[in-house]
């Protein structure tokens, strides 16, 4: 029930810390061999450009988020506003 509650609150604390979420929102999820998710990526898809801006990541797994904080200080990927759900 907690993880659920967690999930409700995500969109209310991205709005909160980042500004309003545009009305179309490209997501990609990786996740696990179990299928539990480890990270979404949310894109703004509400312009027709082809390069999408990343919008903001919701990480699941500690070690991913370490990776992802890792990756982004050195310079590797866009993952846009981070948010630890976990």
């Amino acid at each position: 029930m907690a993880k659920i509650f967690s999930m409700i609150k995500l969109p209310v604390k991205i709005c909160a810390e980042r500004g309003p979420m545009s009305l179309h929102i490209g997501l990609v999820r990786i996740g696990k061999q179990d299928s539990s998710p480890s990270l979404d990526i949310l894109y703004d898809t509400t312009d027709s450009d082809r390069n999408h801006p990343v919008y903001a990541s919701i990480i699941y797994d500690p070690y991913i988020g370490q990776l992802v904080e890792m990756l982004t200080k050195a310079g590797i990927g866009e993952y846009g506003f981070l948010i630890h759900a976990y």
